[in-house]
């Protein structure tokens, strides 16, 4: 035990504790709910639940970013004839979402050669957006409910030096809105593959991955692909490990797009460009120490 006090003579001086952050101190919580009340009051009275959503939303600009993409939406008007849209910020009300996650791994033989995982996920959004299909009509709540349901299984073999792995994931998902015009959609993406990391001769070692990914159920046919993604590694150390080179290749066959089509939580397409095109990169590490001189 550390004695924190300086004695001298008859005086005693006792070390001062660590002072409490701002954020986890009672006189800065009263302050800031009196805030919140007296500026986003209604009237006289504010809802518990107002409270405490702003005052999460003030520990961090990312609670914040949270609150702001929950309560505000960027909600659109267009216009059939020219195709114009014209987006505005709007308040709403009804986004959250919920989800649960069971994960399990072990040993499947007893020399601990075989080893597995899994998790099994489900998620439930409940989404709430602003929308419009005509310049002269007002705005209108736009609610679609999202459900999924994913399982990802791995099992990997280790033999000495050698490991082989084999893997799949599959998610479903069910989207069902309230507008008369939303077609529900029903669709799964899916990918499965082998890995392996050998230790070749001389030293050499390969590490590889060969995966395919797939989409099926989509309304537009665009979007239900299949995409096979090979990687490997050739690394080789030298002057006793000090020095490693390494090779890498990514997308090999050519496979991943430059546009990326994705269904957000409105059920709406969206288009992603990845500017990564498949490489090869070339690149060397060297490990040294220095030891601390002694003085």
């Amino acid at each position: 035990m550390v004695d924190n006090s300086l004695i001298k003579g008859d005086i005693v001086f006792n070390a001062k504790p660590d002072a409490v952050p701002y954020n986890y101190r009672i006189s800065y919580k009263v302050s800031q709910l009196c805030l919140i009340m007296r500026i986003c009051g209604w009237g006289d009275s504010c809802s518990l639940i107002k409270l405490q959503m702003i005052s999460y939303a003030l520990f961090s600009s990312e609670t914040m970013s949270q609150l702001i993409n929950y309560a505000v939406a960027m909600g659109f008007i267009y216009d059939k004839n020219t195709g114009r849209r014209t987006f505005s910020p709007t308040n709403v009300n009804g986004n959250w979402n919920t989800s649960l996650r069971l994960g399990l791994s072990g040993n499947v033989d007893k020399k601990k050669r075989l080893m597995f995982n899994t998790v099994t996920s489900w998620g439930y959004v409940n989404s709430v957006d602003m929308i419009s299909d005509a310049a002269t009509v007002e705005m209108k709540k736009s609610i679609v409910k999202t459900s999924t349901i994913s399982e990802d299984l791995r099992l990997d073999y280790k033999l000495g030096k050698h490991s082989l792995g084999v893997n799949g994931y599959v998610a479903c998902l069910h989207s069902n809105g309230e507008q008369k015009d939303f077609e529900t959609l029903d669709a799964c993406n899916y990918h499965y593959g082998l890995s392996a990391v050998l230790a070749l001769p001389f030293r050499f070692s390969f590490d590889t991955d060969l995966s395919m990914y797939s989409r099926r159920g989509y309304g537009e046919s665009v979007m239900n692909d299949d995409n096979l993604l090979w990687n490997f590694r050739l690394s080789r150390p030298f002057f006793k490990g000090k020095l490693v080179v390494k090779a890498d290749a990514f997308d090999v066959f050519h496979q991943l797009k430059k546009v990326d089509r994705t269904i957000n939580a409105q059920g709406r397409v969206e288009k992603y460009y990845n500017t990564v095109p498949r490489y090869v990169l070339i690149h060397a590490i060297y490990r040294f120490h220095v030891a601390k001189g002694k003085k």
